[in-house]
């Protein structure tokens, strides 16, 4: 497979590689390495990549052995998933373009939401810290950091809908 095709299927199909990828290591930074590492690794491996479908499991067959690998050599452990529970998840992984769709519909409707929103839901859910935790770092009353991803959700779930009825997705 040429290099060029294999960058644009890894930069598209990024969120969802992204999502196994913190399942096991569950760090946002962490995630962002090894996926760069995955990317290297594919451009190096292209002679041997045969089409997408052979790419899709060979990325996320790299990207769960990378994650077990940083894991193994970072100097603290962070909660790991079992192994057997990394074999479930890899191959219950979704693999269909709604999926994808839906995914590009949730990182449009993310940059809708406001600067301070986005932030919290980054903290929150990307870098995984507890509700109290957000409120500590932001000085802020937690009740307030429920109350912005309440309403965060809300925004979020009106947006992916309107963006699913502009592609004809749902009635």
């Amino acid at each position: 497979m040429d290099c060029s095709l294999i960058v644009n299927w890894l930069v598209r199909d990024r969120a969802r590689l992204l999502g196994f990828i913190w399942t096991i290591v569950r760090d946002y930074t962490l995630c962002e390495d090894i996926f760069q590492e995955v990317v290297t690794l594919a451009m190096q491996k292209a002679e041997s990549i045969e089409n997408e479908q052979h790419l899709d499991g060979w990325a996320r067959k790299t990207a769960k052995f990378k994650s077990l690998e940083a894991l193994r050599n970072r100097t603290y452990q962070s909660a790991c998933l079992d192994q057997d529970v990394i074999a479930s998840l890899e191959e219950q992984w979704p693999n269909d373009a709604i999926e994808r769709d839906e995914i590009e519909y949730l990182q449009a409707c993310l940059e809708e939401l406001t600067p301070r929103a986005r932030h919290i839901v980054r903290l929150r859910y990307m870098e995984g810290l507890t509700g109290n935790q957000v409120a500590d770092k932001l000085k802020v009353k937690v009740h307030s950091i429920y109350v912005a991803l309440t309403r965060s959700y809300k925004t979020l779930e009106s947006c992916i809908r309107r963006k699913k009825r502009e592609a004809g997705a749902i009635g």
